[in-house]
């Protein structure tokens, strides 16, 4: 049996991780990120518009 030092680390594959009951990968958290900081910033020109 190999130690987990001796597994080469796969490059290219994506392994999904669980945040409450969904399964994400990293590229995808990170996508959800993003679009979410988008929601926030349209929201906060919406607000400063109706100064």
């Amino acid at each position: 049996m190999q130690s987990l030092e001796a597994i080469p680390e796969p490059r290219g594959v994506e392994v999904p991780f669980t945040i409450g009951a969904r399964s994400l990968t990293v590229t995808e958290y990170i996508r959800g990120l993003a679009d979410h900081d988008d929601h926030h910033r349209a929201q906060i020109e919406v607000l400063r518009g109706r100064e």
